[in-house]
């Protein structure tokens, strides 16, 4: 088994990589989640949020205008998604699940029949693991990677950029444009391909731990709200405890339904959505609170902690100097990508800007607003859609040239943010003051950091591999910065 990282000898952990490291021969046991991609906000998530939306909304248009020939024309596309290597794979080199043209009629059928369609609850297409049997997380997982192969082409060609792989023409798989509502596919695209096999890489971001399930809603919100109402009208499952309180317990009411021939199945979970909306919403709006936000790191054999001991030992071994000047770049890319986590996606490293007339060392799109991040946008007032990083391997001081080189770079809609990493600094004092009158003049907002700050936060990774010692050591600097 040999997985990206590997084949292309990237020397990187999971935790230094964006997207999923794959085998291109076995399926990894991970799924896109349109429920988690719905409620992110950076660029590339609502940009396949949109698609995903586009998609569906035709498909249920032409289910309940009665159009199910045309319903099923519309889904020849979902078939099974190889290239993405996401899921359960049977066996080695059988990879995907997807709507095939087999059951792409009983899917049809089955979303017509629906009561949650008719009733205009089941309107997201994650709503369908939920209420139609037969639909799992790996089959709407191929559903999605075929929905969003437009950018999830993009996201693998930048990818292959950052890290020097080799692209080759050829016509793309079908992917669905909702400018034309259609689906397109383009004759000559630059692709991954591994022996002869098309590969798309995923982004870590779209991978969610798949909470919203049929099973979730049943079991923590249908039967708590049978509980309650059977508490609330003193049915004959109520049981009192010694200190009096009444309770009822949800294995007395499965029995219940259970001896009534009534089987708590999603059809049950479609028509209790369908007489009580409430909980159905309480399910949709509260169960992103049980996902699990942390990086997927039981991909990785190495511990987080032990990780970051090596990346500082990687970054201590670098020279200062022109000669250096790559290894730099590359060795913060990494850092970053392994300190920020889930606060950023899509990493890129020499991004052009203005018709190419100009560089960006290293760019982000910010995925999650917390923290620090939240503080820049909401307290400071600075859009940050994007993060921008300059990163200077020199042996002296940065200084305004450096620091104009950055703010020049920042936009008033996309970013006025950024970080200026470099080896060390002698006059500090100085370099605030410069950042200072750069904030002040309104050209932004530019926070220095040095080795040693840098350092210093991956030591208090390698203690906890929870810690804020990224927010703490920004907003210190931001402080200094505007208040001095």
């Amino acid at each position: 088994m040999s997985k990206i990282s590997q084949i292309y000898n990237l020397n990187k952990t999971q935790y230094e990589l964006d997207f999923i490291d794959i085998d291109p021969d076995l399926d990894t046991p991970k799924f896109i989640d349109p429920y988690w991609i719905s409620k992110q906000e950076c660029e590339f998530t609502i940009e396949c949020d949109l698609l995903i939306k586009s998609f569906f909304t035709k498909l249920i248009a032409f289910i309940k205008n009665n159009q199910l020939s045309a319903a099923i024309k519309l889904c020849e596309h979902l078939s099974e998604s190889s290239d993405i290597c996401l899921g359960y794979s049977k066996s080695r080199g059988v990879c995907g699940s997807g709507i095939g043209q087999g059951i792409a009629t009983a899917f049809c059928i089955a979303l017509k029949n629906s009561v949650a369609v008719q009733n205009d609850v089941l309107t997201n297409i994650e709503d369908v693991k939920v209420f139609l049997d037969d639909i799992d997380v790996d089959r709407v997982s191929d559903m999605i990677a075929n929905i969003i192969r437009k950018p999830l082409l993009s996201y693998t060609k930048k990818q292959c950029e950052n890290y020097n792989i080799s692209l080759i023409n050829d016509h793309t798989n079908y992917f669905w444009d909702k400018n034309s509502s259609a689906w397109q596919r383009d004759i000559d695209f630059p692709q991954l391909i591994i022996n002869d096999k098309k590969v798309l890489l995923t982004p870590k971001k779209l991978v969610g731990s798949n909470k919203y399930t049929w099973f979730n809603f049943l079991q923590h919100y249908i039967l708590s709200a049978l509980q309650e109402w059977h508490i609330n009208n003193g049915t004959n499952l109520v049981r009192k405890r010694r200190n009096g309180d009444r309770y009822v317990t949800k294995k007395s009411i499965r029995k219940q339904y259970e001896q009534a021939g009534i089987s708590l199945d999603k059809r049950f979970c479609a028509q209790f959505a369908v007489d009580h909306p409430d909980v159905y919403n309480e399910f949709k709006n509260k169960i992103i609170n049980e996902y699990d936000l942390n990086e997927p790191d039981n991909l990785e054999t190495i511990s987080i902690n032990d990780r970051a001991k090596e990346l500082i030992e990687k970054l201590n071994k670098i020279k200062s100097g022109q000669a250096d000047e790559t290894k730099y770049q590359d060795a913060i890319f990494d850092i970053l990508i392994f300190i920020l986590g889930n606060r950023v996606s899509c990493p890129s490293k020499e991004v052009k800007i203005h018709d190419g007339r100009k560089r960006i060392d290293v760019t982000f799109l910010v995925s999650s607003t917390n923290g620090v991040f939240n503080d820049i946008m909401n307290i400071h007032k600075l859009p940050l859609s994007v993060l921008y990083g300059e990163c200077k391997n020199y042996s002296n001081d940065v200084g305004n040239p450096e620091i104009d080189q950055l703010s020049g770079r920042f936009s008033p809609m996309r970013t006025r943010f950024g970080l200026l990493l470099f080896r060390t600094i002698e006059n500090r004092d100085l370099l605030i003051k410069r950042c200072q009158d750069t904030y002040k003049d309104d050209r932004g907002l530019i926070v220095p950091l040095v080795d040693k700050d840098i350092i210093e936060i991956l030591e208090e990774i390698q203690k906890d591999k929870n810690s804020n010692a990224f927010d703490e050591k920004v907003r210190s600097l931001i402080f200094e910065i505007i208040n001095n």
